[in-house]
């Protein structure tokens, strides 16, 4: 599915974050460099993280934009 931005550096913007009182909800961005993607996940190590967690796992179901920078 984005195997032509295996280990590149891209932005993914994902839907899944908090939700406001509203109703709506603003997606979380996450930058760094994809390891691996198949149907269902895809595998970011992260540029920069606050907390210890280096190489986090998005399900492509929430992905909303995948962009290489």
């Amino acid at each position: 599915m984005f195997d032509e931005l295996i280990n590149k550096s891209v932005e993914i913007l994902v839907a899944f974050s908090t939700g406001f009182p509203s109703g709506g909800a603003v997606p979380n961005m996450y930058k760094g460099t994809l390891l691996s993607c198949d149907d269902d996940f895809c595998k970011l190590k992260l540029f920069k993280s606050k907390s210890n967690k280096d190489i986090i796992y998005i399900a492509t179901k929430f992905i909303i934009t995948i962009k290489e920078i």
